[in-house]
């Protein structure tokens, strides 16, 4: 289990790296980010643009992330009437 975690850190710090060269400005549009929900639906952050989006990475052998998701969610009833998206993707294997 340290070694997925091990793993999952630097897949993290790796990926913040990338990022770091090409992170774009304020009021430049985000990275491209595409995936598959768990329904299987394709999903694009890029369709929300002109929102405030949050994106949380987690894992689910992750007791700190379980709580955050719990604030995440909180908040997230809180403020999506004024244009929040909350976008919790799970590191796991």
């Amino acid at each position: 289990m340290a070694t997925r975690a091990g793993l999952a850190a630097l897949l993290c710090m790796l990926c913040a790296c990338a990022l770091a060269e090409a992170a774009p400005q304020i009021g430049e549009p985000a990275p491209p980010l595409k995936g598959r929900l768990f329904s299987g639906e394709a999903f694009d952050l890029a369709a929300l643009r002109g929102k405030v989006v949050l994106l949380n990475f987690y894992s689910s052998y992750c007791s700190r992330c379980a709580y955050e998701i719990g604030l995440l969610e909180t908040v997230y009833e809180e403020k999506r009437a004024q244009g929040l998206e909350v976008i919790a993707i799970g590191v796991d294997d």
